[in-house]
């Protein structure tokens, strides 16, 4: 009943002089959090060194939004061309999570299999090289979907694990749809009071939006509390079962050797 989805929405724009130092980054190492008049700069300390600079994302993030796409927004919303490290000197982490949100699995490894903006064009897998024609995924892409819609409005859970199964087949390991998915799910099971079967497709849902925001993000942060709640969620059931138990048995004891008055307190 806890596991929730937590999104962000536009609501307007605002001239902070001060936050307007802040040059943008797609991969930045802060971020805003807007109270009232005021702006909160929210970072993790220990992952900035000193004198490295602060970046802001101005909107198109990695990780959600491909770099084309990012350069066409920034270009025409601020006017200016970017040079982040994310848009034009990847390491391989971050060419991971530049693709893999959306990825597809490499038939072969499972490794990363990017999709093109053309998808009548071939792919070719980030880690082993296999080169693969993607219309047939992004088909059974389309009809876990459907899926997806039907068993959500119909408040489904074995549709939601069909769903899953086929995801899982042919989406990278670290798509967002499959982590949607999985979220999903560990709700309904929650929402069901079976909290421990939950608790595995909420992990595998912590572990996507982690590899793919990063370890310090605040995306993750939402997912880890999920997860926590959870987990916190089963060792308190599991101290009320075993005090059930250890009662149980203490009457048990009592009426064993007599002492009924002792038994039905």
């Amino acid at each position: 009943r806890n596991v929730r989805d937590v999104i962000q929405q536009k609501l307007g724009s605002a001239v902070y002089l001060t936050a307007s130092l802040f040059n943008h980054s797609c991969d930045a190492n802060v971020f805003f959090r807007y109270e009232g008049n005021h702006v909160r700069v929210m970072a993790c300390a220990e992952a900035i060194m000193r004198g490295e600079e602060l970046f802001h994302c101005y909107g198109p993030q990695l990780g959600r939004v491909k770099r084309n796409e990012r350069q066409k927004i920034l270009k025409l919303g601020y006017l200016f061309n970017c040079r982040c490290k994310a848009c034009y000197n990847p390491t391989k982490e971050l060419l991971l999570r530049e693709h893999a949100w959306d990825g597809l699995s490499c038939s072969v490894c499972h490794g990363l299999l990017p999709v093109p903006e053309d998808l009548s064009q071939t792919s070719k897998c980030i880690d082993c090289g296999k080169v693969s024609n993607i219309g047939s995924l992004e088909k059974k892409r389309d009809k876990a979907r459907r899926l997806f819609s039907e068993a959500t409005s119909a408040h489904s859970l074995p549709g939601l694990l069909h769903c899953e199964e086929l995801q899982s087949k042919i989406l990278h390991e670290d798509n967002l749809e499959l982590a949607r998915t999985r979220d999903t799910i560990a709700f309904s099971y929650v929402t069901e009071g079976n909290i421990d079967t939950a608790i595995p497709f909420s992990v595998q849902s912590f572990n996507s939006v982690t590899n793919i925001f990063g370890s310090l993000s605040i995306e993750m942060s939402d997912e880890l509390c999920k997860v926590v709640h959870l987990l916190f969620q089963r060792a308190l059931v599991f101290r009320v079962h075993r005090w059930q138990i250890s009662t149980k048995f203490k009457k048990y004891c009592y009426v064993k050797s007599g002492n009924i008055d002792d038994a039905v307190r």
